[in-house]
């Protein structure tokens, strides 16, 4: 099953394939859920800086939610801030 989902976007990238559908704020409550249900390969943190209506400030304030957030593991955060994007644009460092 393939999940596609966007989080503030955490994006949601599958088999090597970019697809964004919906989305999450770092605090919705659905993400917990949907990172259960999918696994955390699945997400990657983005945002629409430099868009006018999202800046420096909100993206850090995202991030924070998302590290603030008791119902993801380390690794999953891990993952959407990190790791799963240096996959996909295929980043070994």
């Amino acid at each position: 099953m393939t999940y596609s989902l966007i989080f503030n976007s955490v994006f949601c990238a599958t088999s090597n394939q970019a697809i964004s559908s919906s989305g999450f704020d770092g605090d919705d409550r659905g993400l917990g859920y949907a990172v259960s249900e999918a696994g955390n390969h699945s997400f990657v943190f983005a945002t629409d800086f430099p868009h006018e209506s999202f800046d420096a400030q909100s993206c850090r304030i995202e991030i924070e939610h998302l590290l603030g957030r008791e119902d993801l593991s380390k690794d999953d955060k891990e993952a959407m801030l990190a790791k799963n994007a240096k996959s996909f644009y295929g980043i070994s460092r």
